[in-house]
């Protein structure tokens, strides 16, 4: 006795292997996809806890400088200068360290040598700004922001260790003294003033500034405009944008040429952030 018999329909043959390789091909693709994800979230985790470490060094050395500010120059009795205050005439200062800043004490009582000691508020082991620092960074380029290599700023490093052993690095600061700046973004309420008392009033408030007043060694105004009874009526235009300005940066609108960047141009000697305390350096107290 014979029974039916099924006969496989060869136009249906290979079916199931290509939905299984169909399968295969879509799960390596998921896998591929999911091992690209990962890779890209591990390297956005890997950079954004780099930042943050960069930041916390940036921080750490922030707060060391602050430190070193207060602890030198805190006191009443001190004064400071840049470190070409007391380079011979002529004689250039070496190279990216002429900016630094020194504090002297002005106490009663020191000895010569004391009097000539002097702390350079900068990092680096035992700064000396006639002495070549070792392992320097530089922190001011004329790449972008000065524009001649002689106003560049180049301090030794530090090498510094976070809280916790985890990490190590180095670190590099340099403290910029404001106050021995002109102050460019106070108006001079008696621009084009042609009476007597004019003179006296300049001679009495000689630290007012205005950048429509500053000129370069050559005598040329820096600023626009260069006509010196253009002045006044310029800056009545202008509605006194001279206080609206807030950064240094904000200079080059006000320059009759704005290539020639006076914010990069002086920007050892401008600035819009300079305060004083009246004290007394010589006896202490206000």
């Amino acid at each position: 006795m014979r029974y039916p018999t099924m006969v496989p329909n060869r136009e249906n043959r290979g079916f199931a292997l290509i939905v299984a390789l169909t399968l295969m091909a879509f799960i390596l693709v998921l896998l591929l996809s999911l091992s690209s994800m990962v890779k890209v979230e591990t390297s956005v985790a890997t950079s954004n806890a780099n930042i943050n470490l960069a930041r916390e060094y940036a921080r750490f050395a922030a707060m060391t400088a602050l430190g070193q500010l207060q602890k030198s120059a805190g006191p009443d009795q001190r004064v400071t200068a840049r470190a070409e205050i007391l380079l011979p005439p002529g004689v250039d200062p070496l190279d990216g360290q002429g900016h630094w800043v020194g504090v002297w004490s002005t106490e009663s009582g020191l000895t010569d040598a004391q009097k000539q000691d002097v702390t350079w508020l900068v990092s680096g082991e035992d700064p000396d700004a006639y002495s070549a620092a070792t392992n320097r960074i530089q922190l001011v380029s004329s790449q972008n922001s000065v524009l001649r290599a002689e106003d560049e700023v180049w301090v030794g490093s530090e090498s510094v260790t976070l809280p916790g052993g985890k990490h190590s690095g180095i670190i590099a600061y340099w403290v910029s003294d404001e106050s021995l700046k002109a102050r460019v973004n106070i108006e001079d309420p008696y621009l084009g003033d042609a009476t007597g008392d004019r003179p006296a009033y300049d001679a009495q408030i000689a630290q007012l500034a205005d950048p429509t007043v500053a000129r370069d060694s050559e005598g040329t105004r820096v600023f626009y405009p260069d006509d010196e009874n253009d002045v006044s009526a310029w800056k009545s235009a202008s509605d006194n944008m001279s206080v609206d300005l807030t950064t240094v940066s904000e200079l080059d609108y006000l320059a009759g040429n704005p290539a020639l960047q006076p914010s990069r141009g002086y920007f050892h000697d401008f600035t819009f952030n300079s305060y004083a305390v009246l004290s007394d350096s010589k006896n202490g107290g206000l």
